[in-house]
């Protein structure tokens, strides 16, 4: 007689041993999975923030060393700035005679801000053709031809300024200028006596040029007045003709103000807006610190609502986003 092959296969125990290597497998895939998730979301969020933090940071640094600036227009008497805009004389003085750098604090730890107006070099203005004729004293200049050797895009409405060391003239654009235009039209007229070889100035067709142009030069500004502050949770920048946004997530701002009370290099100390009363002019150098979020809620714990910056108690929203401080300090270099 033939005996029967039983079919084998694997026991129960088996199976479940088999079973429980598998499920320890998936799992401890599953684990390293969420850890390189969650791994990779804290460095994301903190490299937004960092970012956030850097650029915020850096902006502010390259602005306040450059407020203040008027090129060599500073040794100019201030009685040699002729207004031809339609501002009055109190807002003429206020903008660009006013001081480098003021604020206003906010108030109980809401964010502070602060304005910051100068000069940006634009290039040198030289002579553009070979006519010598002059403007005569007491002109009425509607126009202002120039050649640069980066021509800048100028628009309606921007402030520009001429100095050549003897004097400086500041006029307001009265309409876009593409790269290669050499006229500038004046908003409205100078009314001004200008002698000749002090600026470049055409009326009309007439242009002041000097003999020697390989010697006489010029130098153009356009001006600046920019404010800072936080809106909705961001960086707001307000310039002359507009408001735009520069950052989100920045929940907060503190600023302090070094004066110089000796006349010796350095600020002796460090005040808020509040206390400034009219120590504006002698700001010499600025203490500014951020607190920077990330824009997305993390985990479920909820993170510090509570931080200090530059000695302000300030209180966060209560939720799950990471948060880092950003602190600088930087020094005024056109304060004298």
């Amino acid at each position: 007689m033939h005996s029967l092959k039983l079919q084998k296969g694997f026991s129960i125990v088996e199976l479940m041993v088999g079973l429980t290597i598998g499920l320890l497998v998936v799992a401890g895939a599953s684990a390293i999975w969420v850890s390189s998730k969650v791994s990779y979301g804290v460095q994301a969020d903190l490299s937004e923030i960092q970012e956030t933090g850097r650029f915020s940071i850096s902006l502010f640094q390259q602005e306040m060393r450059q407020a203040g600036f008027m090129g060599c227009a500073n040794s100019v008497e201030k009685d040699k700035l002729f207004d031809n805009t339609s501002y009055s004389d109190d807002d003429f003085d206020e903008i660009f005679r006013g001081p480098r750098v003021e604020g206003e604090e906010g108030a109980s730890g809401a964010s502070d801000s602060f304005t910051m107006r100068g000069f940006k070099i634009e290039g040198d203005s030289i002579g553009v053709d070979d006519d010598e004729s002059t403007v005569t004293d007491g002109i009425s200049i509607k126009a202002i031809r120039l050649k640069l050797e980066n021509q800048p895009e100028f628009k309606a409405d921007q402030f520009l300024a001429i100095t050549d060391c003897s004097l400086s003239v500041i006029f307001e654009v009265k309409t876009d200028m593409e790269p290669d235009d050499l006229i500038v039209e004046l908003k409205s007229e100078l009314n001004a006596d200008i002698a000749e070889k002090e600026a470049l100035l055409a009326s009309m067709d007439t242009t002041i040029i000097d003999p020697d142009k390989d010697k006489y030069r010029t130098h153009l500004f356009s001006f600046y007045q920019n404010r800072y502050f936080i809106s909705g949770n961001s960086l707001m920048r307000t310039s002359l003709d507009s408001t735009e946004e520069i950052l989100p997530d920045v929940e907060n701002m503190q600023v302090l103000y070094g004066i110089d009370t000796d006349g010796s290099p350095g600020p002796d100390e460090y005040l808020a807006a509040s206390a400034m009363a009219n120590n504006w002019d002698s700001v010499v150098s600025i203490k500014v610190g951020l607190i920077a979020r990330s824009s997305e809620e993390f985990g479920m714990d909820v993170g510090p609502t509570s931080y200090s910056l530059l000695g302000q108690d300030i209180t966060v929203d209560s939720d799950r986003r990471r948060r880092k401080e950003f602190t600088t300090e930087v020094s005024i270099r056109n304060w004298q």
